[in-house]
C-alpha cells in the first residue's frame, strides 16, 4: 500500500470512496434514505474541481490499484482562519478501517500542509460522529467549541470545527 497524490483518471474511484464510506460511517446520523440513494458519482463534480485547484491536494491510499482511502486538504477556505491550512475530508473503505490507514493518510496530509508552511490546520467533523471526533482527537486534534449548521437529506446536522497546531510537530522532528 502506497499514500500518493491523487490522478484526474481516479476521480470516479475517489467518488466511490466517499459513498461507500458515508453509506457506513454515516449510519444512524443522516437520514437512512438519503444514505441508501447516495449515488457512487456523487463527488465527481467536486474532485473535478479539487484535483485542478492549485491550492488543494488530495491524497490516496493505493492498494494494487484499489482506493482504499482519500483525504483533500489544502488552503483554509474559511476567510476567518487566513493563513490556515485545512483538511476538508478524510474518507475510508470501511473495509480499511481499524487498520491506522486512515491516521497514516491524515498524518500525509499533515505533513504535506506543514511542508507548505502552514502552522495550524483546521477540520469540520459531524457533532454526533463520536467515532471521527475520537479519531481526530488522537491525532492531535482539540475541539474548539465553534459549531456550523447545515443540513443532510433535509436533516439538521451540525459540524464542531476542531484545530490543531503544528508547533510541536516541528520541534518533534528538529529533535530527530
Amino acid at each position: 500500500m502506497e499514500i500518493r497524490e491523487a490522478k484526474m483518471a481516479e476521480i470516479p474511484e475517489l467518488s466511490r470512496c466517499y459513498a461507500l464510506s458515508w453509506r457506513t460511517a454515516y449510519t444512524g446520523l443522516v437520514p437512512q434514505t438519503y444514505l441508501n440513494h447516495l449515488k457512487l458519482d456523487f463527488w465527481v463534480p467536486s474532485f473535478s474541481r479539487w484535483l485542478r485547484d492549485p491550492e488543494m491536494h488530495t491524497f490516496v491510499i493505493d492498494d494494487a490499484g484499489t482506493i482504499g482511502g482519500v483525504v483533500t486538504f489544502g488552503k483554509a477556505r474559511d476567510v476567518s482562519h487566513k493563513g490556515w491550512g485545512e483538511i476538508m475530508s478524510l474518507y475510508l473503505l470501511p473495509e480499511y478501517w481499524n487498520r491506522r490507514l486512515g491516521f497514516q493518510l491524515c498524518v500525509s496530509a499533515l505533513k504535506q500542509l506543514q511542508k507548505e508552511g502552514y502552522d495550524q490546520v483546521y477540520l469540520w467533523a459531524l457533532d454526533s460522529n463520536e467515532r471521527a471526533l475520537v479519531f481526530y482527537q488522537k491525532v492531535g486534534f482539540k475541539m474548539t467549541g465553534e459549531t456550523w449548521g447545515g443540513q443532510v437529506g433535509g436533516q439538521n446536522v451540525t459540524d464542531i470545527r476542531l484545530t490543531l497546531s503544528m508547533l510541536p510537530l516541528k520541534e518533534k522532528e528538529a529533535e530527530q
